[in-house]
């Protein structure tokens, strides 16, 4: 059961206020800090939540991506996926390493934004408020499991559709029928879980032709939701090991399928280097 008080979201609120921080669609400059050619927004949980608030609020539109580890090196790999990671409006510091990284650059992010800590209170948030929401993914009949529990959880929730696509490529036919069913529905959050980097991939491809306000890829989050899966203990989320975790209980094969192994050479060593050199120019 989800244990949260709006409380910790309002006492932020003045804090955001006073901040530059506000995506581009409000006409302000965004204060972020640039890891290893991705740009992660300066925000932490309670302010991210305000921010969405807000834009939903102000009937923008916007679309936010959850960057960890796998991300940034991904990108490294791949200038295409890097372009669509940056031309996101809103970039939440998923891992703790990039939080750290943040840290040792001189620009802190705040602290952890992960995509299944917004995907369980941004709902709840949304409950409170009446913001209307969409859930797309979760593998075979994950988006179904996961609008049977937070009916339970939300009662008030305003779910307003659902459609989990097979696995593998999504045909332009269904991908039609799925952007229709979206904008049929019309929802003010749509909650993507197609895992990355298949869902920043999608919501990039089919931004324009969606009327949501919010559009949010949240990978795993979706697993947790609908129980299929165990997320770590709060301890191992803290200190930035809740892949191990993942690797022990969930799926050996993740340590060479999201490359794991390559983390030491493909992100703090460069990350150190980044720092070296910033403080250098300084």
């Amino acid at each position: 059961m989800l244990v949260c008080s709006e409380s910790i979201v309002k006492a932020e609120q003045k804090t955001l206020e006073k901040l530059n921080s506000r995506v581009r669609v409000i006409g302000l400059p965004r204060q972020t800090v640039n890891i290893l050619g991705i740009n992660v927004d300066r925000l932490n949980l309670a302010q991210s939540i305000v921010t969405i608030k807000t834009i939903i609020k102000g009937k923008h539109k916007v679309f936010a991506v959850f960057p960890n580890v796998f991300v940034l090196t991904e990108s490294r790999r791949n200038d295409e996926y890097k372009k669509i990671i940056n031309s996101a409006d809103l970039s939440f510091a998923d891992g703790v390493p990039l939080v750290w990284a943040s840290y040792l650059l001189g620009r802190y992010t705040g602290g952890r934004v992960s995509g299944a800590d917004m995907f369980l209170l941004m709902n709840l948030i949304a409950e409170q408020e009446g913001f209307s929401c969409y859930y797309l993914g979760g593998g075979p009949g994950g988006s179904e499991k996961v609008i049977d529990n937070f009916r339970r959880q939300y009662p008030r929730l305003k779910i307003v559709g659902n459609f989990s696509p097979p696995l593998g490529e999504i045909s332009q036919r269904m991908n039609y029928e799925i952007v229709r069913k979206i904008n049929s529905a019309k929802p003010n959050i749509l909650w993507v879980g197609l895992g990355s980097p298949r869902q920043e991939r999608w919501i990039y491809s089919n931004f324009g032709n969606l009327d949501v306000n919010v559009a949010m890829g949240v990978g795993a989050a979706f697993d947790y939701a609908a129980g299929k899966k165990q997320r770590a203990p709060k301890w191992m989320q803290i200190t930035g090991l809740e892949w191990f975790y993942r690797i022990l209980f969930e799926n050996f094969t993740l340590f060479w399928k999201k490359k794991y192994y390559a983390y030491l050479w493909e992100f703090m060593v460069p990350v150190l280097a980044q720092v070296f050199r910033e403080r250098i120019r300084k």
